[in-house]
């Protein structure tokens, strides 16, 4: 019993000062990205709690061996220097016409360890260009071609180069089409600018990342869902738009009290939220890592 108090008390105690280190930015959340390469240690680990399932004190030791591996890792490594092949097939650029008749796009990005840039100077429907090898686009559209669905994803992962964000893709919409943006991203970092486009929904399931977003006021409303695990999200938010932010998490932290915001159940409100014309509902699951709200004086 004692040894099983140690172990779990070693796993809260390297958590909570891994942690502290994150959000007192001693460390970069990149560091987490060291997982995708160093990825053959676990089997390491398993076979070491298998050998020494008896012993305790060996197990706990090894676990913190290994955080302490993967944070020294990550700290000096922080990007694979590797010169990344260009697309497979569609080559380093890509460039969608925007059709008369599309008024609603959808984009989706099914991509991970990539350096991320979102914009709005596309002049098109979509241009795109990246040096993330293996990608591939597709486009669909929908109720004859008033609107379009627009996919780029990997068809081939290289686990052992997910941890280079090195990687860029980069990615210029029309601001003049309301956009639904899904992003499945894993490890990743970057900036979407959304200030001058028109997002109805922006959806993204993420690992490790580091992100900042930054919105407009070109939409009436907007609905942000945000799944991620261990990541520090910025959102710049124009401070005559109202928000609410749903916040589901556990070792993480949010600047909504500095703010001055009121917690009604579950949510936090910006005071501005009844009145406002426009606004942006979170939606926010976190395991480990921050999530702030940056109000600014951006007006369209």
């Amino acid at each position: 019993m004692k040894g099983k108090n140690l172990s779990f008390g070693v796993f809260l105690l390297s958590i909570g000062i891994l942690w502290l280190a994150f959000n007192l930015k001693i460390l970069d959340w990149s560091v987490l990205t060291a997982l995708f390469t160093l990825w053959p240690l676990l089997l390491v680990m398993a076979g070491v709690n298998i050998m020494f399932r008896h012993n305790q004190i060996v197990k706990s030791v090894s676990w913190l061996v290994f955080l302490v591996v993967i944070i020294l890792y990550g700290h000096y490594n922080p990007g694979q220097n590797l010169s990344a092949p260009k697309f497979e097939g569609d080559g380093e650029k890509v460039s969608i016409e925007r059709e008369a008749d599309t008024m609603k796009g959808e984009i989706r990005l099914d991509l991970g360890g990539i350096k991320l840039k979102v914009g709005d100077e596309s002049t098109k429907l979509v241009d795109a260009t990246t040096t993330v090898p293996n990608v591939k686009h597709s486009i669909q559209y929908k109720n004859g071609k008033e609107a379009a669905e627009v996919r780029f994803s990997r068809d081939k992962v290289n686990v052992v180069g997910l941890g280079n964000t090195n990687q860029e893709f980069q990615v210029n919409l029309n601001k003049d089409i309301e956009w639904d943006m899904k992003l499945n991203v894993g490890a990743a970092n970057g900036t979407l600018d959304m200030s001058g486009l028109k997002v109805r929904n922006l959806d993204i399931d993420s690992g490790a990342v580091n992100l900042e977003l930054i919105f407009g006021n070109n939409e009436p409303l907007t609905d942000a869902k945000i799944d991620s695990g261990a990541s520090r999200i910025s959102a710049a938010v124009p401070a005559e738009v109202g928000v609410r932010v749903k916040f589901d998490g556990g070792l993480n932290s949010t600047n909504f009290k500095e703010l001055g915001w009121e917690k009604r159940g579950s949510y936090y409100f910006s005071p501005n939220y009844e009145q406002a014309s426009n606004k942006i509902n979170f939606d926010v699951e976190m395991g480990v890592g921050r999530f702030e709200i940056n109000p600014t004086n951006y007006i369209q």
